[in-house]
């Protein structure tokens, strides 16, 4: 059960089901990453480029729900470089209950199908 909600983790992190979050408007101005953004700017965050970022994930582009193992980084938002459902007062609200589901429908699947692989 732990491996499968690994598996979910990692699928949502190289295929979030909202890529970009919602808009946020910048309170001040602020420099970020040699750019200045002026106050008031409507800003997007990227969640699929960040959490394919090789700053923070090695081999960002290969699929390892092994990396979730023992790892610290949830769904909470804190860890800013695995945000699927946003983070902060704009966090997905249904978060809890998609993954309850998404862990539900997946387990009844592995459970009630013989999975075979086919060669050709």
């Amino acid at each position: 059960m732990e491996y499968m909600k690994c598996v979910i983790r990692e699928t949502l992190r190289m295929h979030p089901a909202g890529p970009l979050l919602a808009p946020r408007e910048t309170t001040s101005s602020v420099k970020l990453g040699g750019y200045g953004i002026p106050d008031k700017t409507t800003v997007y965050i990227n969640a699929w480029v960040i959490q394919r970022d090789p700053e923070f994930w090695e081999m960002p582009e290969d699929f390892l729900p092994e990396r979730f193992e023992n790892n610290k980084v949830n769904f909470n938002g804190q860890n800013f470089q695995f945000i699927p459902f946003g983070s902060g007062k704009r966090k997905c609200p249904g978060m809890a209950f998609g993954l309850a589901t998404t862990e539900y429908m997946l387990a009844n699947l592995l459970y009630w199908f013989d999975w075979k692989f086919t060669y050709k």
